[in-house]
């Protein structure tokens, strides 16, 4: 069974676009479900992503059981520190190293590699990119698999019906 690993940008996309909370409940209850079936979580530097600003988003991250939002362990650390490395060396501007160190992403790929699971994101690769570091190029380089959001939903195939 794939874990999936969610990206900050696929909730936040997901409430302010396609699956706003007061028009489609029913993507955010099939979230849940699919945690508590044990193939989708994320990481609890996501969860303080995207709970800095009061939200209905934020409010329903807030709600989520404990166990959604994966706390770091060592095995997720030594990765992290392994893809630390990684982007410390290469060939990109300062900030755009910072800024992605500095964020959720390499921590949610550092899980991926820990203890395996697919990363799901709206980035798309930018491997020539020297202002900015994409989780897709990260995940590439750890032979860590990543997929976007709608391809999730096409393999999970999650259906949102409504009610008479």
């Amino acid at each position: 069974m794939t874990v999936y690993l969610i990206d900050s940008n696929v909730f936040i996309n997901a409430a302010n676009n396609h699956y706003g909370m007061q028009f489609c409940p029913a993507f955010w209850e099939w979230v849940v479900q699919a945690h508590f079936n044990g193939y989708l979580k994320s990481v609890s530097s996501v969860k303080d992503e995207i709970t800095e600003r009061e939200s209905d988003l934020e409010a329903w991250a807030r709600n989520l059981p404990t166990s959604f939002f994966v706390p770091d362990d060592l095995a997720a650390l030594q990765a992290y520190q392994e893809i630390a490395l990684w982007v410390e060396n290469r060939d990109c501007d300062q900030t755009a190293k910072d800024e992605f160190l500095a964020k959720a992403d390499p921590r949610l790929i550092a899980h991926a590699m820990a203890h395996g699971g697919t990363v799901v994101t709206h980035e798309v690769p930018a491997p020539e990119a020297r202002r900015t570091i994409k989780i897709p190029d990260v995940c590439d380089y750890f032979n860590v698999e990543w997929i976007e959001p709608f391809e999730m939903l096409r393999r999970e195939s999650p259906q949102f019906i409504l009610q008479p």
